[in-house]
């Protein structure tokens, strides 16, 4: 019977997720939402949606004070998200981290903004995770300090 170091070893050799192909992807999927990110700072819509599936989904959570919070489907409403996230703020993506995980790419992310309404600089922690589906994007959730985003955008403060 194989010791508990040979059945590892062997369940790597065999797994799904350790194989070549995988591995690959995986790799493809990160260099892709680093992509995006680069492309987003650059305001470069075309081609951010070019990389995108066309049944898309968006899940931004927040209260309506953020302008960009929601759920958005699409190209069309991908492209929508960003055009509103442009107007509302001058925003810079920036990752800290970028993790893949078979067709899941995780960001812990640190967007900067200047809220344009409020003149505010803000700096957020979040985390995106992204998924792909050949090669595109299929959805993307975002995890964040939805109170600091609520913050920057209040007029009354």
């Amino acid at each position: 019977m194989p010791n508990y170091t040979e059945r590892f070893q062997s369940n790597i050799k065999t797994s799904k997720i350790g194989s070549k192909r995988t591995i690959v992807s995986e790799q493809r999927n990160v260099e892709a939402v680093r992509r995006i990110y680069q492309l987003t700072n650059q305001g470069d819509v075309p081609s951010v949606l070019k990389m995108m599936s066309d049944d898309v989904e968006l899940f931004l959570f927040g209260s309506s004070r953020v302008p960009w919070a929601g759920h958005w489907r699409g190209r069309q409403g991908a492209e929508q998200f960003l055009i509103t996230m442009g107007k509302a703020g001058e925003v810079k993506d920036i990752s800290d981290v970028l993790v893949g995980a078979g067709d899941l790419v995780i960001a812990v992310h640190r967007p900067t903004v200047r809220v344009r309404a409020t003149g505010r600089d803000g700096d957020f922690n979040c985390v995106h995770v992204w998924t792909f589906r050949d090669g595109l994007v299929v959805r993307m959730r975002e995890y964040a300090d939805t109170a600091a985003w609520e913050a920057a955008f209040d007029e009354s403060i």
